[in-house]
């Protein structure tokens, strides 16, 4: 497997020591199934996956369904924010918007961005790194958690 190399300079992708990075998972919520089984592959390889719209609950009975989306985008922002690196995942077709407003938080804040299969719109191309599959992703991860840690700055902090 070639290593993906970055579309653009990042010295702070190098900075720092190797060790775990904290990682956001954006993808479509049909997706949710197999997005838990690459968590486990991350989890088990060291990293912290802050992506807790992977188990989200129903809406509490009574909470109305404006307020029940803002405290989901709130939550989803403030985790995203929290990431080293925020992995989107392209393979199947988004029914919400949210990954794309996820991938364009990461990238106005930053934080780095890797996307996972099929390039879809110019601002995928925005992205740090291009992987075709997530096997790829766990690879280039290893490789990283030998050398330096990836780290980029927070929007808001």
């Amino acid at each position: 497997m070639d290593d993906p190399q970055p579309k653009l300079s990042l010295p702070l992708l190098h900075r720092g020591v190797g060790g775990p990075v904290r990682i956001y998972i954006a993808a479509s919520l049909i997706s949710r199934d197999r997005m838990r089984q690459e968590r486990g592959k991350l989890k088990r390889q060291g990293h912290e996956v802050v992506s807790s719209w992977l188990n989200e609950k129903k809406r509490p009975r009574g909470l109305p369904l404006k307020e029940w989306h803002f405290r989901l985008a709130l939550k989803d922002v403030w985790e995203l924010q929290s990431a080293d690196l925020v992995l989107v995942d392209l393979f199947d077709v988004s029914t919400t918007g949210g990954r794309d407003t996820e991938l364009g938080i990461a990238l106005g804040c930053g934080i780095i961005v890797g996307t996972v299969g099929f390039v879809e719109s110019v601002f995928h191309e925005l992205a740090d790194f291009q992987f075709r599959v997530w096997d790829e992703v766990h690879a280039w991860l290893r490789e990283r958690q030998r050398g330096a840690r990836p780290r980029a700055q927070k929007c808001l902090q």
